[in-house]
């Protein structure tokens, strides 16, 4: 039998000897009641303020650092960037200028052959 089964009057004191639902009921609403409260039992504390000091140094170090890197990491991410552009501008624009300077290669003499001795 759960509690909404349950029809009696609760106000009874002898259904709760009957009715082991309300009877756990009542026993849970007792036990909260008897808890004590949480601010009762903790008792104030003050920290010292050396210790607040420490930490807000501490936090502040930790701020910089973090910032520290997130440019350390976005200057890299564009040089990256900026260099893979230019290498891909580059790139476009010589394909002519290969053709020509592998045809003069061919007709030229190498300049170095004449500084290496045989």
């Amino acid at each position: 039998m759960t509690v909404q089964d349950c029809r009696d009057a609760r106000s009874d004191s002898g259904h709760l000897f009957t009715c082991s639902a309300c009877r756990l009921e009542a026993r849970i609403a007792g036990a909260w009641k008897e808890l004590p409260r949480p601010e009762t039992q903790e008792d104030c504390f003050v920290p010292k303020a050396e210790f607040v000091q420490t930490v807000v140094r501490s936090v502040a170090r930790d701020r910089a650092r973090r910032v520290r890197a997130r440019l350390a990491l976005a200057a890299a991410a564009a040089l990256l960037f900026f260099f893979f552009a230019g290498t891909g501008h580059e790139t476009a624009g010589t394909t002519s200028d290969v053709a020509e300077g592998s045809y003069t290669a061919l007709v030229a003499p190498n300049v170095l052959d004449g500084l290496i001795p045989n």
